[in-house]
């Protein structure tokens, strides 16, 4: 909801809290590295990417071909 509002530092945050309470959350890691992303910080968006492709395994989900692309040229 922040990022869609164009607040992806507050997002972050956010993210940030659910990951502390729930790891392992595949929403949490997907939500965490796109505001990273947008907030320009390559290094966490690429760490939360990394975590997310581990978590999903293969799945054919369009968050992981996301993950995938970036991971790659990052």
């Amino acid at each position: 909801m922040l990022l869609g509002r164009g607040k992806p530092e507050e997002a972050l945050a956010q993210f940030e809290m659910t990951k502390a309470k729930e790891p392992n959350r595949f929403n949490g890691y997907a939500g965490a590295a796109l505001a990273a992303e947008k907030l320009g910080d390559k290094q966490k968006a690429k760490a939360n990417y990394e975590k997310l492709l581990a978590l999903a395994g293969d799945s054919a989900r369009p968050e992981i071909a996301a993950a995938r692309q970036y991971v790659a040229g990052n």
